[in-house]
Formats: C-alpha cells, sequence, structure tokens
C-alpha cells in the first residue's frame, strides 16, 4: 500500500490548500516588498536635503540629553524602521516565514 491510499481526500485537499496558500503569501510578500522598496526609493529623499544636516545634528544632541543611550537606541530603530530599505526586508522576511509556516502545517496534514 502506498502513502497516497491511506490519506483521505479531505487531508489531501487541506495539504493542498496550506501549499497553495504558503506559495500565495511567499510570491504577494516578495512583490509586495519589491514594489514598495522601487516606489519609496524614486522620490525625493528628504534625508538628502543639505538644509536638514544641522537639524539632525541639533535632534540627536536634545535626544542623548533628555532621554540617554535608551532614548537614542529607540530613536534609532524608529529611524531605521522608517528607510524603505528596511521595510522592505521586513515585509519580505515575515512573508517568507508566514509562508513557510505553511509549508510546514501542509507536509504535517500529510503524515
Amino acid at each position: 500500500m502506498t502513502d497516497q491510499a491511506v490519506l483521505s481526500p479531505l487531508t489531501v485537499r487541506r495539504s493542498g490548500q496550506f501549499r497553495l496558500a504558503g506559495m500565495i503569501i511567499l510570491i504577494s510578500g516578495i512583490a509586495g516588498a519589491l514594489l514598495l522598496y522601487w516606489v519609496r526609493t524614486r522620490g525625493p529623499q528628504v534625508a538628502d536635503d543639505p538644509r536638514m544636516l544641522g537639524f539632525y545634528k541639533k535632534e540627536d544632541l536634545q535626544m542623548r540629553q533628555l532621554y540617554g543611550k535608551s532614548g537614542m537606541l529607540a530613536n534609532d530603530l524608529v529611524s531605521a524602521l522608517e528607510r524603505p530599505d528596511t521595510q522592505a526586508i521586513l515585509i519580505g522576511g515575515i512573508s517568507t516565514a508566514v509562508s513557510l509556516g505553511c509549508f510546514f502545517i501542509s507536509k504535517r496534514w500529510r503524515e
């Protein structure tokens, strides 16, 4: 007897649904991350404005004085999350993790 003969049609269908969901999530997540990166990097960048150089130095000094090292760390984290490359990496990574979870569940349905 093969493994396929032991599995019920419902099990095979559920396993296929999870595989399909995993593929859709993976493809749409990576495509969305690439699209977001492409769109967000095409416009003018406020950070590239030479008039803002003094502002950022003053802002960093004020953050350091008011909140210390933990405030600077939180500020750096928020600044990193605002960049399109970081957002694209997060979207791609999360969609990959979710799709891998779907593939894992699909494999478990077949066991």
